[in-house]
């Protein structure tokens, strides 16, 4: 069970001064077993612009990852029943760092548990009592991250089925290299088929 009361956030809150800039409508699942944390990390998640989720215990979280598309996810280390890491272990079996960034949410006292985590692929850790704007900072990186390996991994994508369906020869020149990589259908037209082929100055 979560050993920290709710008046450490609510002290960190209080010192953190000024509101966090909106962010975007990206939706977050917070899992703390303690409705009062939850609320509080929840409206400060709300106001920098996140739609907010929330579950008390692993078993919810996990159907939340599986219903809802969710762009990362703050777990309290020290749960009952299922802890953390059980759902860490569980959600890297199906998503991995990549998809569904994971920030870990641990007391002070729980350093070796966050090794623990970071070692079975959680993204990040933020400890309590919640240092606000840093908490801030380090959700922000790890969805903008996602979003921007997403975006590369759509273009990647894109491109493939532009070569896939194209009948004509393509090739990709590495300008810092002067490398220069030639598709299977250029070969073929200049009679090279699947050999390797020397680029030159």
């Amino acid at each position: 069970m979560n050993t920290l009361p709710n008046r450490d956030l609510n002290v960190a809150e209080e010192k953190s001064g000024a509101q966090s800039s909106p962010a975007s409508a990206e939706t977050l699942l917070v899992m703390d077993d303690v409705a009062e944390n939850r609320d509080l990390l929840g409206r400060r998640l709300e106001r920098a612009g996140y739609h907010v989720l929330m579950a008390e215990n692993g078993p919810d979280a996990l159907r939340l990852v599986e219903e809802k598309d969710i762009s990362l996810v703050l777990l309290d280390i020290m749960m009952p029943g299922m802890s953390g890491i059980e759902v860490l272990k569980l959600l890297r079996t199906t998503r991995s760092a990549t998809d569904l960034p994971v920030v870990m949410v641990s007391a002070l006292t729980e350093s070796n548990e966050v090794v623990e985590a970071l070692n079975l692929g959680a993204n990040d850790y933020i400890t309590k009592p919640v240092d606000f704007p840093v908490a801030m900072a380090r959700i922000k990186m790890q969805v903008s991250r996602k979003r921007s390996e997403e975006a590369v991994r759509k273009s990647e994508e894109r491109y493939a089925l532009a070569a896939k369906g194209s009948n004509e020869g393509l090739w990709d020149w590495d300008i810092p290299s002067n490398r220069i990589e030639y598709s299977s259908q250029w070969k073929a037209l200049f009679g090279c088929f699947d050999q390797p082929v020397e680029s030159s100055t």
